[in-house]
């Protein structure tokens, strides 16, 4: 049997430059380069009174926050990422890679579409699609009821009846 013997690495160089070596950062970086290089990594500790330049241009500068729906922040719940998990195997194992669709901008909740599908599973086809639209807070326009209906029955009824004859075949 072989046995294995570990090595760590070295440590890596530590530079603790003086206050007139690091007026120019940019310098003193490439003064370090060729010691630095040999490790792939190394650390700089400032002189103390350093103080890094404001570099952010205040006229022309622009911060886009990122919206999340809270109903996103859901998503660690262990039964959306089951859904999600179990549907996007079931599409690999049809050679499929799985792209959530988009309906009205926004990327289609399956996992919601779900839930609303299986709650509003009584009444007329059109009104249930209407309703669920709503529910998603889509317009209740046929238009989108039908782009929903259409968008479960190809993504997530194929996986729900392979899952119902599993079911079946394990109650045997």
């Amino acid at each position: 049997m072989l046995e294995f013997h570990f090595t760590p690495p070295p440590e890596a160089p530590v530079f603790r430059p003086g206050q007139d070596e690091f007026d120019d950062p940019i310098s003193f970086i490439r003064k370090i380069r060729p010691e630095a290089e040999k490790f792939g990594i190394c650390r700089i500790i400032p002189p103390e009174n350093w103080r890094p330049p404001f570099s952010l241009d205040l006229n022309n500068f622009v911060f886009n926050p990122r919206v999340q729906p809270l109903k996103e922040l859901e998503a660690t719940s262990r039964i959306r990422l089951m859904f999600f998990r179990n549907l996007s195997e079931f599409w690999a194992m049809q050679g499929v890679t799985l792209k959530l669709p988009i309906v009205e901008g926004n990327i289609l909740d399956l996992f919601r579409l779900h839930e609303l599908s299986e709650k509003n599973s009584s009444g007329a086809e059109s009104v249930r699609w209407k309703k669920i639209a709503k529910e998603m807070g889509f317009s209740e326009i046929r238009s989108t009821a039908t782009i929903l209906k259409g968008h479960y029955s190809r993504l997530v009824v194929p996986w729900l009846i392979l899952k119902d004859k599993y079911k079946d075949q394990r109650s045997l």
